[in-house]
Protein backbone atom coordinates (compact mmCIF):
# COMPACT_ATOMS: atom_id res chain seq x y z
CA UNK A 1 0.00 0.00 0.00
CA UNK A 2 1.27 3.33 -0.49
CA UNK A 3 -2.03 5.93 0.24
CA UNK A 4 -2.07 9.49 2.09
CA UNK A 5 -4.32 10.34 5.04
CA UNK A 6 -4.57 13.43 7.11
CA UNK A 7 -5.80 13.84 10.65
CA UNK A 8 -6.28 17.15 12.36
CA UNK A 9 -5.40 17.65 15.99
CA UNK A 10 -5.23 20.00 18.60
CA UNK A 11 -2.20 20.00 20.04
CA UNK A 12 1.39 21.77 19.69
CA UNK A 13 4.48 20.27 17.75
CA UNK A 14 6.48 20.17 20.52
CA UNK A 15 3.73 18.27 22.11
CA UNK A 16 2.82 15.93 19.32
CA UNK A 17 6.19 15.00 19.03
CA UNK A 18 6.62 14.47 22.94
CA UNK A 19 4.02 12.12 22.95
CA UNK A 20 4.32 10.01 19.64
CA UNK A 21 6.69 7.10 20.81
CA UNK A 22 3.57 5.92 22.71
CA UNK A 23 1.47 5.97 19.70
CA UNK A 24 3.72 4.30 17.28
CA UNK A 25 4.02 1.02 19.02
CA UNK A 26 7.49 -0.81 17.37
CA UNK A 27 8.02 2.04 14.70
CA UNK A 28 11.78 3.36 15.28
CA UNK A 29 11.09 7.32 14.38
CA UNK A 30 13.47 10.43 13.13
CA UNK A 31 12.55 13.84 13.21
CA UNK A 32 13.52 16.50 10.49
CA UNK A 33 11.68 19.35 10.91
CA UNK A 34 7.97 19.16 10.50
CA UNK A 35 8.79 15.27 8.68
CA UNK A 36 8.76 12.41 10.81
CA UNK A 37 9.69 9.04 9.60
CA UNK A 38 8.29 5.92 10.89
CA UNK A 39 10.49 2.47 10.44
CA UNK A 40 9.44 -1.10 11.58
CA UNK A 41 11.62 -3.48 9.37
CA UNK A 42 10.75 -2.27 5.49
CA UNK A 43 7.35 -0.77 6.69
CA UNK A 44 7.89 2.91 6.42
CA UNK A 45 5.18 5.89 7.38
CA UNK A 46 6.27 9.52 6.68
CA UNK A 47 3.88 11.92 8.72
CA UNK A 48 4.01 15.46 7.60
CA UNK A 49 3.38 18.25 10.11
CA UNK A 50 1.29 21.06 8.60
CA UNK A 51 0.68 23.39 11.59
CA UNK A 52 -2.95 25.00 11.06
CA UNK A 53 -4.64 28.53 12.16
CA UNK A 54 -5.13 28.24 15.90
CA UNK A 55 -8.65 27.83 16.72
CA UNK A 56 -11.10 29.80 18.78
CA UNK A 57 -13.22 28.50 21.57
CA UNK A 58 -14.19 31.75 23.35
CA UNK A 59 -11.48 32.99 24.95
CA UNK A 60 -8.94 30.29 24.18
CA UNK A 61 -7.07 30.10 21.10
CA UNK A 62 -6.57 26.38 20.73
CA UNK A 63 -3.40 25.13 18.67
CA UNK A 64 -3.78 22.95 15.38
CA UNK A 65 -1.69 20.52 13.52
CA UNK A 66 -2.49 18.42 10.54
CA UNK A 67 -0.80 16.03 10.04
CA UNK A 68 -0.57 13.40 6.97
CA UNK A 69 0.42 9.74 6.95
CA UNK A 70 1.95 8.43 3.55
CA UNK A 71 2.15 4.69 4.42
CA UNK A 72 4.82 2.63 2.09
CA UNK A 73 5.66 -0.78 2.46
CA UNK A 74 2.43 -2.06 4.08
CA UNK A 75 -0.86 -3.16 3.33
CA UNK A 76 -4.17 -1.80 3.46
CA UNK A 77 -4.68 -3.98 7.08
CA UNK A 78 -1.33 -3.65 8.56
CA UNK A 79 -2.44 0.65 7.74
CA UNK A 80 -5.46 0.41 9.17
CA UNK A 81 -4.10 -1.51 12.32
CA UNK A 82 -1.72 1.18 12.73
CA UNK A 83 -3.96 3.92 12.69
CA UNK A 84 -6.54 2.26 15.07
CA UNK A 85 -3.61 2.14 17.69
CA UNK A 86 -2.88 5.68 16.40
CA UNK A 87 -6.35 6.44 17.51
CA UNK A 88 -6.47 4.69 20.98
CA UNK A 89 -3.64 6.39 22.05
CA UNK A 90 -5.39 9.94 21.42
CA UNK A 91 -8.32 9.01 22.86
CA UNK A 92 -6.14 7.74 25.91
CA UNK A 93 -4.30 11.25 25.90
CA UNK A 94 -7.23 12.98 25.35
CA UNK A 95 -6.60 14.27 21.78
CA UNK A 96 -8.57 16.07 19.57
Amino acid sequence: MAGLLVREVQIRKDEFIRQLPGAIGDFSQSVDGDVIDLRDGNKHIQLKLVTQDEQEVGPIDLPMLQVHFVFENMTDDEARLFMEGWDQHKMRMGGG
